[in-house]
């Protein structure tokens, strides 16, 4: 129904009618101010005796935009940065919260006696993770799909830990040679051990023979043949996978949380430690002391991860609440996620980390001592997409 806007005006003020009148001599008395009350009247109610057509020269109501694209235009006009920044923001909470609605706890396995304090899925295997707990027990299960289309995990290998004071901190797979996996913990030693062995220890590459001085951290590169590991008095050991000794240094001033190899770069590492910041390094001038760069945070710094698919970002997780990404080759923070996550002693650490594909499912550990894995709640496919 069509709506006509009626403006009504107090009869002691004259029509400003278009037309050729003249105006008013400067002696006449000062106008009354017009009356701005606005009437919506229906087609129904129309006053037919009054067609005239008016010009007015009062000021026009601005009628709020809507939220759509002239909106983002009026703000950027007017310098309105922040409500396009909201708008960003609430597209990207739904869009994640739409993936995470799709989840659920598919399959619960408790294989320890002991809280989780490592888990690592196999970069070859898509179906094959491994785990260890605080105890040092390690246990290795491999996924199979059911008639039904349901993916099932069966315990593959269990190697029974030290004990109190053998928790594990650190596993990796070989990527070449699949019956192998390297190992660090609280017990001080790094090792290789042949899961199609029963598990039996297959090299020792470092052991510092004291419970006040234990390894952090590790990891592998096939590119280099050279494994990383990282301890509690700030120093980093590089050894090739045979078993020789190649350099030994002090990076940072506290613990060594965590070590990783660029993929695409490997003479390029990241290291994080308990002293507030994420260090850059090259390799090849690793004796220098002097990082390629060094990204400060707010908290000690737990994990710092590349991207796996093209190295070019870096995830990095504090102690407390932030989510930080980095851009390259100049690392410049991009993103900023406020997550809680508040480390306690007796808890395992919650960190970040990048899907390593679609083909694998993503899994999470608890206080419980139990190994999750989530799937979608379509049966019909059970692979998931990367968040990040």
């Amino acid at each position: 129904m069509k709506v006509k806007l009626v403006k009504r005006i107090i009869r002691n003020v004259p029509n400003v009618i278009a037309s050729e009148e003249e105006p008013p001599p400067p002696s006449s008395p000062p106008e009354e101010e017009p009356n701005k009350q606005m009437l919506y009247e229906s087609e129904e109610e129309e006053d037919e005796e009054n067609n005239e057509r008016v010009i007015l020269s009062e000021p026009q109501v601005i009628i709020p935009l809507k939220s759509n694209i002239l909106n983002h235009i009026h703000g950027v006009l007017y310098d309105h940065k922040s409500r396009i920044l909201h708008h960003e923001s609430q597209a990207r909470k739904m869009a994640l919260r739409g993936y995470l609605e799709n989840l659920q706890i598919n399959e619960s396995v408790s294989r320890f006696q002991r809280r989780i304090t490592e888990l690592s899925w196999h970069p070859k295997e898509p179906y094959f993770v491994g785990a260890g707990c605080k105890g040092g027990d390690k246990v290795f299960m491999k996924g199979s799909f059911a008639p039904n289309g349901d993916l099932k995990f069966n315990q593959k290998l269990a190697i029974k830990g030290a004990g109190p004071g053998g928790a594990i901190f650190s596993m990796r797979f070989d990527e070449n040679r699949r019956n192998l996996v390297y190992t660090a913990g609280l017990e001080g030693a790094v090792n290789r051990y042949d899961i199609e062995h029963g598990g039996t220890l297959d090299h020792q590459f470092y052991n510092t023979n004291s419970f006040s001085h234990w390894f952090t951290s590790m990891d592998v590169s096939q590119a280099t043949r050279t494994i990383l590991a990282g301890c509690t008095k700030g120093r980093v050991y590089l050894s090739t996978l045979d078993g020789e000794k190649v350099l030994e240094t002090r990076l940072h001033k506290g613990k060594v949380l965590h070590c990783e190899f660029n993929q695409l770069l490997p003479h390029l590492i990241v290291t994080s430690s308990i002293d507030k910041t994420v260090k850059l390094w090259d390799l090849r001038k690793l004796t220098d002391t002097s990082p390629l760069e060094v990204l400060v945070h707010s908290k000690p710094v737990n994990v710092a991860h590349f991207n796996p698919l093209n190295s070019s970002r870096l995830l990095t997780s504090d102690q407390h609440n932030e989510i930080r990404i980095y851009e390259g080759p100049y690392w410049n923070k991009s993103m900023t996620i406020s997550h809680p996550h508040r480390q306690f002693q007796h808890l395992t650490a919650i960190v970040c980390l990048y899907h390593l594909g679609e083909l694998a499912s993503p899994m999470c550990c608890d206080s419980d001592w139990k190994i999750s894995r989530c799937s979608k709640k379509n049966k019909s496919s059970t692979a998931s997409n990367p968040i990040l």
